[in-house]
């Protein structure tokens, strides 16, 4: 049975265009595939009736984080995550052209909530500094994003 962890993110002001990722989960070497099969998006900042977009693609650099996040097990008594995560980047990961995996448009006094089914698990592949990444962008709001992950190793 695959081990389960999850990651959180958080980008400290979201930007009008292109956006800045929230959090990046990538494989660090070439031994391990993980599967994303749930994620949740909300906005850290002050309320108020303002939409930001959200999308989740394909990245294969990591870029440069504004700081590290460690994936943390799911369940006790697991080893620690082969993949590796990082937020609020001041160069961003490259993302793959026409990679879109999900994308939707958010209010941000809502917390988004996406649980995938098991053949829809979003699948990182085992090559290194390939991941998936969660970017926000809006035309109105500049506060904080945040974002979680749970995976499978």
């Amino acid at each position: 049975m695959a081990e389960r962890y999850a990651v959180t993110g958080l980008q400290t002001a979201v930007e009008v265009s292109a956006g800045e990722a929230i959090l990046n989960l990538f494989s660090p070497g070439t031994t391990h595939r993980g599967e994303i099969y749930y994620m949740a998006f909300s906005a850290g900042g002050t309320m108020a009736d303002q939409v930001q977009t959200v999308q989740v693609q394909r990245t294969t650099a990591v870029g440069t984080e504004g700081a590290g996040v460690v994936p943390a097990p799911v369940e006790s008594g697991v080893p620690a995550s082969i993949l590796d995560g990082a937020e609020d980047h001041s160069v961003e990961p490259t993302y793959t052209a026409a990679t879109e995996l999900w994308e939707n448009d958010m209010h941000i006094r809502a917390l988004v909530q996406v649980q995938l089914q098991p053949d829809g698990h979003l699948v990182i592949p085992a090559v290194a500094s390939n991941g998936i990444a969660a970017r926000s962008f809006s035309a109105n709001y500049t506060g904080g994003a945040r974002a979680t992950f749970h995976f499978n190793e």
